[in-house]
């Protein structure tokens, strides 16, 4: 029980694309006994790029930065420039502890974990910084990023 943090990324590749059309070919392939409907051409295929468990303080930026407030556990796009923005808060941090208060200040929630800016504070500015890059990384490629917390 507690604060999960989910980060995907999906892609879909469409028949009528023939680079992508090589790869929706090979996905199809792994499920040989799966009851496929091909009918619009596409196949979706999303993984997961990251997780963090009770990082409220990145949580708390999420919802103020991609989802506007909200915490409802939705599954929110987490846009290039968003990801950029985090990353560079999160490595400042990291090269400047004073400003965690100011820049990243932890939040609190039901079962959210600790509010001490300590060593699990740090570590986890240090993993976002990880996901942020394995977002970034699939970006390029085509992939599109969300976000999306379970408490």
């Amino acid at each position: 029980m507690g604060l999960d943090m989910y980060f995907s990324s999906n892609k879909s590749f469409y028949k009528h694309d023939e680079k992508e059309d090589k790869q929706r070919k090979k996905i199809l392939k792994i499920f040989p006994d799966f009851p496929i409907c091909d009918n619009l051409g596409y196949v979706k295929v999303e993984m997961e790029v990251g997780y963090l468990r009770k990082a409220n303080q990145i949580h708390k930026w999420l919802v103020d930065n991609i989802q506007d407030g909200e915490d409802e556990c939705q599954k929110s796009y987490f846009p290039e420039e968003k990801i950029k923005e985090l990353k560079k808060v999160c490595e400042r941090i990291i090269l400047d502890h004073k400003l965690s208060e100011t820049l990243l200040p932890t939040g609190k929630g039901f079962f959210f974990g600790n509010t001490d800016y300590d060593e699990y504070y740090f570590d986890d500015l240090k993993e976002m910084i990880s996901i942020c890059d394995n977002c970034l990384k699939v970006q390029k490629q085509g992939w599109t990023s969300y976000y999306h917390s379970s408490w």
